[in-house]
């Protein structure tokens, strides 16, 4: 009886330490960049709204072909999503990277051969 009355108190030790799954928040630093080539005889445009440490709905515009963005001392956690969404038109090509403390997290390229918006959306989710 003893020993069952102690297997039983041992067992509810072990189920209370249970361990707490709670993401823990670190910092980072976040840059993102889109650079694109323009169809022949055209130029770039076009609109990019992204996610920033400070809004969920920053927005931003190329310049000389490109866009870049970096977030330093950005506090998230694993689950934390982070990215970018842009509307470019008279793409030819273009690379999307996502980096996150210098290393490149999601790399993304395409191009069109007639003028047309191209949508790109590019995320990453914090492991």
């Amino acid at each position: 009886m003893k020993k069952i009355l102690a297997s039983l108190i041992f067992i509810a030790a072990i189920a209370s330490c249970k361990k707490d799954n709670t993401p823990v928040a670190k910092t980072y630093t976040v840059e993102y960049k889109l650079t694109g080539t323009p169809l022949a005889n055209t130029t770039l445009s076009g609109n990019i709204s992204y996610v920033s440490k400070t809004s969920a709905s920053a927005s931003g515009s190329l310049s000389n072909n490109q866009w870049i963005v970096t977030e330093g001392s950005w506090t998230l956690k694993a689950g934390d999503k982070v990215g970018f969404n842009a509307a470019i038109a008279n793409l030819a090509t273009y690379q999307a990277t996502i980096s996150v403390d210098g290393g490149v997290k999601v790399l993304q390229g395409g191009g069109q051969s007639f003028p047309v918006t191209t949508n790109i959306v590019v995320s990453y989710t914090v492991e």
